[in-house]
């Protein structure tokens, strides 16, 4: 049905053909959690056979999450191909690459970047190359997301960013991040206290903010190894998914960036299959809710995701006023010895509202009320939470600095930019 749909990008307005897929789509999403997947037997009493023979390791509706998000994407891939300006686009962006992107300099290939902005000829958007792209087996599980542009430029022209060196780099890294999360869950039993309805209401206070710290560096490894592994595997095949988890949890500057260094690959879908047709920059805020309560809905239809999603939202639109109004107002002030210290300040409020959103979303879920009540009524510890988030932040933010230097250098290197 997708795929069919697909097939009138150019025959009514956008608005219409990628309105109608998202209700589609999300409807579909409502029914497999309404039913928990579906029988064969509601079609045929005689296929009631097929149900018996169990329903595997994983859920294939859960799955399924993962080929919603391919499926939408493909949609609007399509669309794009179709208005027509194809040329000018790839002429434009190909020009823009050209004078700022390190990555395509370096490899003399293009960018993930570069490959999903460009459309593809139509006639590669067929059935075949459809079906390859929404089962990849590599990424079919967990990720990270790539684009049906980038996944087909893939295979015309593979990755040349990850030779043999690099790649036993990487592979080493995922192997410390193994060791690393069985060291934590070997000390720290954070799945178990998760399953416990009452445990964090046991806790003190100072154990109930450590816990929320550290069941946020429990995540970061545990995704970041699943994402790394699998990302990897797609390398070595020449397809080069987005690097999810660029930087570690507590070096986060505001809730944007967080989201935008955590599930990359997930962010960068959501800016062009989402935030880009609902109005980009012109609508800033207003796209705000939708995308939290998506992003909500998409991992699992659950009140403590919807809680997730409210507190993220509240968390979200103070940043964006005081950003745009600091941006405006104090730019005196970026010259200033103190700036940077300002800046750790808002990183960890910024730090500090994660770790409770993910306490109700992905943590303890709604019986993590109690407990945050306690916490805001401990003004001692929420003093000493801020001395040490403000000092994380410090170090993030020098570790930002020294990676700017990086990329700055590698741009040099490259031609791109003319040495000082």
């Amino acid at each position: 049905l997708n795929f069919a749909w697909s097939r009138l990008a150019n025959r009514m307005p956008f608005t219409v053909y990628y309105g109608v897929a998202w209700a589609f789509h999300i409807a579909v999403l409502f029914s497999n959690d309404i039913y928990k997947g579906y029988r064969f037997a509601w079609i045929s009493p005689s296929l009631q056979w097929l149900d018996d023979m169990g329903m595997g390791i994983m859920r294939w509706h859960v799955l399924f999450n993962m080929s919603t998000l391919r499926m939408l994407g493909f949609l609007y891939d399509v669309w794009e191909s179709a208005t027509g300006k194809t040329d000018q686009l790839r002429a434009d962006q190909e020009a823009k690459h050209a004078e700022n992107c390190a990555d395509c300099a370096e490899t003399k290939t293009p960018c993930y970047r570069l490959r999903t902005c460009i459309p593809r000829p139509r006639a590669e958007y067929s059935l075949a190359h459809y079906l390859a792209f929404i089962t990849y087996i590599p990424l079919y599980i967990g990720g990270p997301l790539t684009s049906f542009n980038a996944y087909v430029s893939h295979l015309h022209t593979p990755q040349r960013a990850f030779d043999g060196r690099k790649c036993a780099v990487y592979g080493a890294r995922i192997v410390m991040l193994y060791l690393t999360l069985v060291g934590l869950l070997h000390v720290n039993h954070l799945s178990t206290l998760r399953k416990d309805d009452g445990a964090f209401d046991r806790m003190t206070v100072p154990d109930k903010m450590l816990y929320g710290i550290l069941f946020l560096a429990f995540l970061w490894l545990k995704f970041n190894l699943i994402w790394k592994f699998f990302r990897l595997v797609a390398i070595f095949d020449g397809v080069e998914a987005p690097e999810d988890m660029n930087r570690c949890f507590s070096n986060t500057t505001t809730v944007a960036d967080f989201w935008r260094d955590w599930h990359a690959s997930f962010n960068q879908w959501i800016v062009r299959y989402m935030y880009v047709p609902m109005g980009g920059n012109r609508a800033k805020a207003a796209t705000i809710v939708p995308i939290f309560v998506f992003i909500a809905v998409w991992h699992d239809i659950e009140l403590h995701l919807l809680w997730w999603a409210g507190i993220m939202c509240v968390a979200f639109v103070p940043e964006l006023v005081v950003g745009t109004w600091f941006s405006k107002k104090c730019r005196w002030m970026r010259d200033r010895p103190y700036y940077r210290h300002v800046r750790a300040l808002g990183c960890a409020l910024s730090t500090l509202s994660l770790v409770i959103a993910n306490l109700f979303g992905y943590g303890t879920g709604m019986s993590s009320a109690k407990g945050v009540e306690g916490l805001a009524g401990s003004a001692v510890m929420g003093l000493w939470t801020l001395v040490f988030l403000f000092s994380s932040s410090n170090i993030g933010l020098q570790e930002r600095a020294v990676r700017s230097e990086a990329e700055m250098r590698r741009k040099v290197q490259c031609g791109l930019v003319k040495s000082q």
